[in-house]
């Protein structure tokens, strides 16, 4: 599921290129990048969060372990794509406000 919600999210960028309103800007690439991450992220909160804290910090040693990818170094690479997600979000709403 969270695989999928991937894919959604970098899909969230194609009507601002193929669209009636087309953009000639980056924000909508840096848009889908960013909901990559937030999309399938806010998926396993939502899905673990009826087990508290203990259920989100078992499904992180669980991807670690499947992975072979330590938290800390996910961390470095899913921080700044949510944050580009997120600001690029806002300038693609400011924009189309405009």
């Amino acid at each position: 599921m969270a695989t999928a919600l991937s894919f959604c999210g970098l899909l969230t960028a194609f009507p601002f290129y193929f669209g009636p309103a087309k953009s000639n800007n980056p924000w909508p690439v840096g848009m889908g990048m960013g909901m990559m991450v937030i999309f399938p992220v806010t998926f396993i909160w939502l899905a673990t969060r009826r087990g508290g804290i203990a259920r989100w910090h078992e499904f992180w040693r669980f991807y670690e372990l499947k992975w072979g990818v330590g938290l800390r170094g996910v961390q470095w690479i899913y921080a700044p794509l949510a944050a580009l997600g997120a600001v690029s979000l806002v300038m693609v709403l400011w924009q189309l406000a405009l």
